[in-house]
């Protein structure tokens, strides 16, 4: 789940049919690729950081958690 991306998409008002659409793909793609199903190719994660915030680092906002990383912090 690349939380950040989700963060910033909040943020800045992006909707997943807002980035489906700047990326020419469905909303079902968009939520694979955010919950780390599958991946954003190197076009795609710039594209969609353009999208929202240009010149935000790139290892930052597709920096990647799994769930269980998030449950166990949780936990804590």
């Amino acid at each position: 789940m690349y939380r950040v991306l989700i963060g910033k998409m909040a943020e800045h008002g992006v909707k997943q049919k807002d980035l489906a659409e700047e990326l020419g793909v469905s909303e079902k793609t968009i939520y694979n690729k955010i919950q780390g199903k599958t991946s954003f190719s190197w076009d795609e994660a710039n594209k969609v950081r353009n999208s929202i915030e240009p010149g935000f680092p790139l290892e930052e906002l597709f920096k990647f958690e799994s769930e269980n990383r998030i449950v166990n912090r949780l936990k804590a």
